[in-house]
């Protein structure tokens, strides 16, 4: 409960507050009184707690709606539901027309002692990536691709299909008939047909092509699995974890056992000053597919 009052009584409240929006991230959006004390004094009984407050708006507090001495509260909550209804575009490079040579060369004249002029490690590995991947929009050509919504057997005649069906429920649930539900339920039962004959050609398609192109078969799989790219439980020398962390121990276990303990001498390294601009690290690099494509995919 909180207090509209500016008193000493209300520390035990605004202790609750700071713990929430300090130690829990969250943000109290309802100000108004919903129960008075009088004409001017109130106490904020209902609270709006969100970790993200430009979700919610247009807080009101209703207070001649109802006879009682404890007002309700509404608001608005803004979400998005259902799956998107355009598809996603994401742009990939094209490696296999890239031209590495003249990417190689490029990098030997880029001024790479600029993204060191700040001592800030962040910055300095942001400016190195812009400058990397400027230099792979000039050399290796990119291509947008669409993240499909729908199924690869859902075909474009369906959805049409599907629409006009969407279309007459619509119209059937404004003006009830009997010839409109006829039709609808005649539409819906094409629909499933098609769907059915759609679904049993793309399988069959999928087994001829198995042997040939087996990333497809993977991407039928992701779509009808609904299982993580993780397994529920990990086992490792007879040790089995459920728990993120009791997994990552395992993970640690396994990798420090294949690793060397042995002490082998390794060169000092070269000092360098990247701020110089005499000097070019990176004149002696030379990238390849595998390279950059793992850069570009982690980030290393």
């Amino acid at each position: 409960m909180l207090s509209t009052k500016n008193d000493s009584s209300d520390t035990y409240s605004a202790y609750h507050c700071d713990m929430l929006n300090n130690d829990h991230f969250m943000v109290q959006c309802n100000f108004n009184p919903t129960r008075m004390l009088n004409e001017t004094d109130g106490n904020i009984l209902d609270l709006i707690l969100t970790k993200t407050p430009d979700l919610v708006s247009n807080v009101e507090v209703l207070t001649d709606h109802f006879n009682s001495d404890h007002f309700p509260v509404s608001f608005d909550i803004k979400f998005l539901s259902g799956r998107p209804h355009k598809p996603v575009l994401r742009k990939i490079y094209n490696f296999k027309k890239a031209n590495f040579s003249e990417l190689n060369e490029l990098l030997k004249c880029v001024a790479w002692n600029c993204a060191f002029l700040k001592k800030d490690v962040d910055i300095c590995t942001e400016k190195v990536n812009d400058l990397l991947l400027a230099a792979a929009d000039i050399c290796i050509p990119a291509f947008t691709v669409k993240k499909k919504i729908n199924p690869p057997w859902i075909t474009k005649d369906i959805v049409i299909m599907i629409k006009k069906k969407k279309s007459l429920w619509r119209k059937l649930k404004v003006r009830p008939s009997e010839a409109l539900s006829q039709k609808f339920k005649e539409l819906r039962r094409s629909v499933k047909q098609v769907i059915r004959s759609e679904y049993k050609r793309y399988l069959q398609h999928l087994a001829s092509q198995l042997k040939v192109n087996a990333k497809r078969f993977w991407s039928y799989h992701s779509i009808k699995s609904k299982s993580k790219r993780l397994p529920e439980v990990i086992t490792y020398n007879g040790r089995s974890a459920t728990k993120p962390q009791e997994q990552a121990n395992l993970f640690n276990i396994h990798f420090h056992s294949v690793f060397c303990t042995e002490s082998i001498e390794v060169p000092a390294p070269i000092q360098t000053d990247l701020q110089d601009p005499s000097i070019n690290p990176f004149s002696a690099c030379h990238l390849s597919t595998t390279n950059f494509f793992l850069y570009n995919t982690y980030k290393i």
